[in-house]
């Protein structure tokens, strides 16, 4: 099926990194683009792919109601390389815990800001504007002194670009490489973080969708090549 690709944009320019490097590689590649500034204007139709913003990704999909993909914020195939015991809760659940602090993020991508909570009243925005039976994450609280993000595409690392702390503290490539074989059951498209902790070890940050991801500097055309498989395999699956 031929595919077009629309961006949200701003006075017909892309609103963001991520959207003109989609832009530029989908032009490489060949693939028909346009511009949306409302997610109202994009058409309800199996040919086209959405790059946005995550709340404009999900509205769209559950429009065409296509279920939203399972999370794979740290899959459980992983947790060993996280260094750190991961619990799977709730919202509501969080709320009475004892031990502080620890860290939480969502299941669901970008649904909240990931933080550590030092008191109760650290979640009080959050269970504000989410329902309590949100799922999500928790963990107690690590220390990254330097960040990187690998890109994969059909199980193959093709980008690995820093993003926060050190840029002169590099991961171990090894361990990263280890980590995607084990994750066998990973979508065809997708990201891995990796960082160094105070003590030096490479531990596992987190994984995600590349249904909405964020460019980081990959190579455009290697980006819209992600984009489209992951986009292919989500509406294949939802046929």
């Amino acid at each position: 099926m031929t595919r077009t690709v629309y961006i949200q944009a701003l006075d017909q320019f892309p609103i963001d990194k991520p959207g003109v490097d989609a832009l530029l590689g989908f032009k490489q590649m060949g693939v028909a683009t346009k511009f949306y500034e409302t997610i109202d204007q994009v058409p309800l139709h199996p040919s086209v792919l959405v790059v946005g913003f995550a709340d404009d990704v999900r509205y769209w999909l559950m429009a065409m109601g296509i279920p939203m993909p399972g999370s794979i914020t740290l899959p459980k195939q992983l947790h060993y390389y996280a260094g750190r015991a991961i619990q799977q809760t709730t919202l509501e659940q969080a709320l009475i815990q004892t031990e502080y602090p620890y860290f939480i993020k969502p299941t669901l991508h970008k649904l909240f800001e990931a933080r550590i909570i030092e008191q109760t009243s650290d979640l009080i925005d959050i269970v504000n504007t989410v329902p309590l039976s949100i799922e999500a994450l928790t963990s107690i609280p690590v220390t990254f002194t330097s960040e990187y993000r690998g890109f994969i595409i059909e199980g193959k690392l093709v980008g690995l670009k820093h993003y926060k702390g050190n840029l002169c503290l590099f991961p171990s490539c090894e361990i990263i490489n280890r980590a995607i074989r084990d994750f066998t059951e990973q979508p065809l498209a997708f990201s891995i973080d990796f960082g160094l902790d105070s003590l030096g070890r490479t531990l596992l940050v987190e994984c995600n969708d590349f249904w909405s991801l964020d460019s980081f500097g990959l190579d455009p055309k290697l980006y819209a090549e992600g984009l489209l498989l992951r986009w292919n395999e989500i509406l294949k699956g939802a046929a």
